[in-house]
């Protein structure tokens, strides 16, 4: 399943890496930027294992730390038992253990300071996916989400994932930084398993209508929908790693569109239409196209179009259950409770259902006019 990490995990943002003795050829290191603190720690998943998860102690910051690692499973993900290390800083807070769900692995991670830029004041995980559907991250947190200091985030290169995190403590955690390692996944076992179905294939744009473009390549038209129900189309082109275009709505307001491209057909994209701005993480795979907004992990899918489009298409039409609570409950900005709670649904309230995914309901305007998820069992007509 590794022969296509190379589009899948991307470095989105400009990393700074350090060497040092003790950490091997196979392992990216990023900088542990914060305060002094009184020892180095360096926390490591044993040989075939890859961090899944964390623990320690919390609360106006981050206390102390620990990792919760994973064995490789053999198809690629970290699957198995998990296997907790020591914790390093000091004893106040909260307990806290947070790991990611089954199938999923630690493959970014970002860190905000204290105001005086001397402690971790909230340290998160970012949990991903290795197939590209379920692409958009989740994040796991430690800490205060209130305003600090300096911040920054990273992702590991292609072909690596989490193994570990290092930094400086003392009291408190003073600085963190993330540890990625090769991937290896083991061979699989020689003993019969039932039959596997196959994977869906991969329709390749050569000699596909209307695209003379290679697979991965973002040069053309492209129809998109994102899980809100809104429709876009864009025009790219591409020249090198620079993608520039612009981008349609349904009512006709057109923008231009700017994107850097990386190899294995991943394109960050930044774009500013009336009401709505932000950049896009968007997978080209011939001529299908998959990602999520980076700031709300709202999905998108799509397709290339044939030529240039004259028209837009006309955009499916929205599902419209009326859903109503049974109880007061919470909304979250994904379909998970690992999400963050945006707002509460009172009894008896009713709105739009958009989407269901695994047991979540996606409503219209249920969180003080933003769209939210919310637990399919606290809820009646949902579908």
């Amino acid at each position: 399943m590794f022969a296509n990490w190379s589009w899948r995990v991307a470095v989105l943002a400009v990393t700074l890496f350090i060497a040092a003795p003790a950490f091997a050829k196979d392992e990216t290191v990023f900088e542990a930027l914060g305060g002094a603190g009184d020892r180095q720690f360096n926390l490591n998943c044993d040989a075939g294992k890859y961090l899944v998860g964390m623990k320690g102690g919390q609360g106006a910051w981050v206390d102390r730390v620990g990792i919760i690692c994973k064995p490789m499973g053999d198809r690629g993900v970290p699957w198995g038992p998990l296997n907790e290390t020591e914790e390093w800083g000091g004893g106040g807070g909260g307990d806290y253990h947070k790991f990611c769900r089954e199938g999923y692995f630690v493959g970014g991670y970002s860190v905000q300071l204290t105001a005086d830029n001397k402690r971790v004041q909230v340290l998160r995980l970012y949990c991903m996916s290795n197939d590209e559907v379920n692409w958009p991250k989740y994040t796991m947190a430690a800490g205060s989400e209130a305003i600090g200091g300096r911040s920054f985030e990273n992702y590991c290169p292609p072909g690596q994932i989490g193994s570990g995190l290092h930094g400086r403590s003392g009291k408190d955690v003073n600085s963190a930084a993330l540890i990625c390692r090769d991937v290896v996944v083991p061979a699989a076992s020689p003993a019969p398993a039932p039959p596997r179905p196959p994977e869906k294939p991969i329709k390749s744009s050569h000699g596909a209508p209307g695209s003379n473009a290679a697979p991965g390549d973002p040069s053309g038209s492209w129809d998109m929908r994102n899980g809100n129900g809104e429709h876009y189309v864009l025009e790219l082109s591409r020249n090198g790693g620079d993608v520039s275009g612009t981008i349609r709505d349904d009512q006709g307001a057109v923008s231009a569109v700017t994107g850097r491209f990386f190899a294995g057909g991943m394109l960050n994209l930044h774009y500013s239409l009336p009401g709505r701005s932000g950049e896009e993480v968007i997978f080209f795979k011939g001529d299908k196209i998959s990602g999520a907004d980076k700031a709300s992990g709202t999905p998108w899918s799509g397709a290339r179009l044939a030529g240039n489009a004259a028209e837009i298409p006309p955009a499916a039409p929205p599902l419209q259950f009326s859903v109503t609570a049974n109880d007061d409950v919470d909304v979250y900005d994904g379909p998970d409770g690992s999400f963050h709670v945006i707002g509460v649904m009172e009894r008896g309230a009713a709105a739009q259902q958009l989407d269901h995914r695994e047991g979540w309901c996606k409503l219209a305007g249920v969180a003080e006019g933003r769209d939210g998820w919310v637990a399919e069992d606290h809820l009646t007509g949902c579908q």
